[in-house]
């Protein structure tokens, strides 16, 4: 068991600010805890824009059977009418 400590005082791991020891809170970083005990001063928000890295997006480039334009000279004409010179 380990004692409460509301009268305690402690340390900042950012700004190196002494604070009362209940109101340090872990940082968290890219939706993941890490181990360094913050103020509510130096608190960072984690920022809503790492949630978009864990959303799937569907975007395909390639088509799945091209039709792509073989002229035999290498100039193209477009369909809707014919060239006349």
């Amino acid at each position: 068991m380990f004692a409460r400590g509301k009268y305690s005082l402690a340390i900042c791991d950012r700004c190196g600010l002494r604070c009362l020891y209940t109101s340090l809170r872990k940082q968290t970083i890219n939706k993941m805890v890490t181990n360094t005990k913050v103020c509510p001063d130096c608190l960072d928000k984690d920022s809503e824009r790492w949630d978009l890295s864990r959303v799937r997006v569907n975007d395909p480039e390639a088509l799945r059977e091209p039709r792509p334009d073989n002229d035999d000279d290498g100039t193209t004409t477009p369909l809707d009418y014919p060239y006349t010179p």
